[in-house]
């Protein structure tokens, strides 16, 4: 009997290490993937501008990216995911230093993309604002809602 049970008993070490001990697991967390889409048209100075924007969280950490077409080239346009919705004014989501400015290149397209250390809210309302420059951050030459 006893070498039965030193013949099983790698087995059903074996076992529990897959089964776990019920007190935790040693198997990874999952991490649902959430997008949201923006879709931005250009406003006032910027009405030939249009682009979009896409937020990718893994439940750990964000990352948006935004795209524009039809600025001036070499202009640098200010942008931030912010929270609450278009002409709310809402804080910016995450540190302000986090996002690039988007500057526009010779082919008048430009792209950039922002790294947060923290996932989006699946319930959470956000929107992104492009600014008209570092020096005329409330003026707002483009908005749109994120929507997943």
């Amino acid at each position: 009997m006893r070498r039965i049970a030193l013949a099983l008993l790698p087995l059903l070490t074996a076992c529990g290490a897959v089964m776990g001990s019920g007190t935790g697991s040693s198997a990874p967390e999952m991490h649902v993937r959430d997008e949201w889409k923006a879709d931005l048209v250009g406003t006032g100075i910027a009405a030939g501008m249009k682009g979009d924007a896409k937020a990718v969280t893994d439940g750990v950490k964000s990352q948006v990216t935004l795209n524009l077409q039809g600025g001036t080239p070499g202009h640098a346009y200010p942008w931030h995911v912010h929270s609450g919705v278009c002409g709310s004014t809402g804080a910016v989501v995450g540190p302000a230093g986090a996002y690039p400015m988007a500057v526009i290149g010779t082919d008048g397209k430009t792209s950039a993309t922002a790294h947060l250390n923290f996932p989006l809210s699946k319930t959470g309302r956000y929107y992104v604002n492009v600014h008209a420059s570092s020096r005329s951050m409330a003026n707002i030459v483009a908005c749109a809602p994120l929507s997943n």
